[in-house]
């Protein structure tokens, strides 16, 4: 790894929070690859999902990770050890990812690493992270917008829009509006929403969708509306971010229309069947990367 981009995370009068974006990789001979690293980030999330479901050695290795990795107090040495086992257990000095997703019932084979290309075809190191005019915040959030058009893309995400709205049978499950096509109508007043904006490894699942309708649609891929679980009451909940009560009193933005959505989502609007609901790892991942946490 020769160059990391970072985003500014948090930025306070103590210090500032950086989190990486992209990540610039050469090997011995030269030849260079880049990653995303939100789009890895979405990819080993589902890999410790799988793991948890299922009863295999390698997935106690991956278990085993994970708890190194989000230990309170992260022993690097340990989690390097643990990736270096998985690693073994695959028989690979490459990436083990691709290899372990396909163990693990993700993928059907392992993917192509990303493509090595000679320097010059990138950016010259020095002006990898050059910075731009962006916020943080709004680069968060056109990054997530711009995966969300990939994964809306092609046959998978025809069947990904009909499932969703399917499911949800043509109801918004913010508002609790049903708007399906009519007659004389070209199109539903929903649309169904990704969670996890990435398209790779069959994330077009009705649990990474939301049935919303096109003012919800907005307010949730803006940031506007934030939804989370809370495990304990088993309950997807809204919420308004207090970033956004600040930005809406400085420009006189009524909230008042998202303000009665807030609160507890009842069951009645979800799917009926609890396999089709909103994956909660899918939504923690979310609001990780938009909101900080």
């Amino acid at each position: 790894m020769t160059a990391i981009k970072v985003d500014i995370a948090d930025l306070t009068a103590q210090g500032v929070t950086l989190r990486p974006t992209d990540l610039l990789l050469e090997n011995a001979d030269h030849l260079q690859a880049r990653i995303e690293f939100a789009q890895r980030m979405s990819r080993v999330v589902r890999l410790w999902d799988a793991a948890s479901i299922a009863d295999t050695p390698l997935a106690q290795l991956v278990r085993d990770l994970r708890q190194k990795v989000l230990s309170a107090d992260p022993d690097y040495k340990a989690i390097e050890g643990s990736a270096s086992r998985i690693s073994e257990a695959l028989g690979t000095e490459g990436d083990p990812l691709p290899l372990a997703e396909q163990q693990l019932g993700l993928i059907e084979a392992p993917l192509e690493p990303p493509p090595l290309t000679k320097p010059a075809q990138f950016t010259h190191q020095a002006d990898f992270g050059v910075e731009d005019d962006v916020s943080p915040a709004a680069a968060r959030i056109e990054r997530v917008k711009q995966w969300r058009r990939q994964a809306v893309r092609g046959s998978a995400g025809v069947q990904f829009r009909r499932d969703v709205s399917a499911k949800y049978e043509h109801r918004c499950a913010f508002s609790g509006q049903r708007l399906p096509k009519l007659e004389v109508t070209e199109s539903p007043g929903v649309d169904s929403a990704h969670i996890l904006p990435w398209s790779t490894h069959e994330i077009n699942s009705v649990r990474n969708g939301l049935c919303l309708s096109k003012q919800c649609h907005w307010a949730f891929d803006q940031g506007i509306l934030r939804l989370t679980f809370d495990a304990a009451s088993r309950t997807y909940l809204l919420d308004i971010p207090d970033k956004i009560r600040k930005a809406a009193r400085k420009a006189a933005f009524d909230l008042q229309y998202f303000e009665a959505l807030s609160g507890p989502i009842p069951e009645s609007r979800l799917p009926n069947d609890r396999a089709h609901w909103p994956s909660p790892t899918y939504i923690s991942e979310l609001n990780r990367f938009v909101f900080q946490h």
